[in-house]
């Protein structure tokens, strides 16, 4: 995955934080990038550095995961999969995904010698891995949050005007951008879309599906058609970029389209927008902020109660956002490092 956001999305983004993190500042650690790497130059690279023995692997299905797991090599694996064992994230690509599940299920069953540790967003995903392996400990715990330095944006309110519509995902199916649009385009022809109520919508995304970009371009030309909706197309944009961006951009709200999430930095993100964020998937994160009245729940494809969400205490209370990344950036540190340390036994840097 790396650790470049604009290459790798939310994944890329959640290892970068744990490098920038004190998480290991007492420990001597490599880190190794693999992004853009072939099957095999990943595999010779595991073959030369044998001189290891703890790793942490941010993806179960990377061709370096595969070959570490599944090779007869004496290690310690702690695996955060972000996600990617959850079930709406297996059906992607499932054929494949499926034939390496068997492969390793078979192989780690008869390595005693490999220890086998868990961080994940929820026990969905630890309930699989033990499955697969023995589990010789998990804990559940959520992406690092970043400082409340890396997210702030500033307040533009203007009460003249309509809402904007923030999305920032990668442009493929299941971040739901052009299930987005199309729902928008219905409930616009349908006569259930008051289109005053939106000032400006704003995609920011990662190209990736070809497909996924047509369909959304083609939509978008159809709403510029029949409301003259003003959507704007970013690509390619990191996370610095897009907050400079949209600094003077008015009323902003952030609109998360995603079918499943196993944590969110567009949601942590949006949380400082001058509208409270709108999701149409659910998880831990999200169960948490709607409790604390911080984000806003709609049926996947649904758009029924987006004028109710934005006119009725739709605005977003910083003070308590604040709060709430601050206490969240402190303990899930904390909660990494002694999950690292006590499972991994890391040497300190000398």
């Amino acid at each position: 995955m790396g650790s470049d956001p604009v290459e790798g999305g939310g994944v890329a983004r959640a290892i970068s934080l744990i490098q920038k993190s004190s998480i290991f500042n007492e420990a001597s650690v490599d880190y190794y990038s693999l992004l853009n790497t072939s099957k095999l130059q990943q595999l010779i690279f595991l073959l030369k550095n044998l001189k290891y023995r703890k790793f942490i692997i941010h993806s179960f299905f990377s061709p370096f995961s595969i070959f570490l797991l599944a090779l007869p090599l004496p290690c310690e694996v702690l695996l955060m999969p972000h996600g990617e064992l959850r079930e709406g994230a297996l059906n992607v690509n499932g054929v494949f995904k499926n034939k390496i599940i068997r492969v390793l299920t078979f192989l780690l069953k008869i390595y005693f010698f490999k220890k086998i540790f868990v961080i994940a967003s929820g026990h969905e995903e630890i309930s699989f891995v033990s499955k697969i392996c023995k589990v010789e400990k998990a804990s559940v715990l959520p992406d690092v949050i970043p400082n409340i330095g890396e997210l702030e944006v500033g307040c533009n309110f203007d009460s003249l005007l309509g809402v904007s519509i923030i999305l920032n995902a990668r442009m493929v199916e299941n971040k739901g951008i052009s299930k987005f649009l199309s729902t928008l385009e219905l409930h616009i022809l349908n006569g259930k879309m008051n289109c005053d109520l939106i000032h400006e919508i704003f995609i920011f995304y990662l190209e990736e599906s070809e497909a996924e970009l047509q369909k959304v371009l083609s939509l978008v030309a159809r709403l510029n058609g029949i409301a003259d909706l003003k959507v704007n197309m970013i690509s390619g944009y990191g996370n610095q970029e897009i907050r400079d961006y949209l600094r003077n951009v008015p009323n902003k709200i952030g609109f998360i389209s995603s079918r499943f999430e196993s944590f969110s930095y567009a949601l942590i993100e949006s949380l400082f927008y001058e509208y409270k964020p709108i999701v149409w998937f659910e998880n831990s994160l999200t169960d948490e902020l709607i409790e604390l009245g911080m984000c806003r729940k709609m049926q996947y494809g649904d758009f029924d109660l987006f004028t109710q969400f934005v006119q009725l205490s739709g605005l977003s209370d910083i003070s308590s956002v604040e709060k709430f990344i601050s206490s969240k950036n402190l303990t899930t540190n904390m909660a990494y490092r002694d999950f690292v340390f006590e499972t991994l036994r890391l040497e300190s840097k000398k």
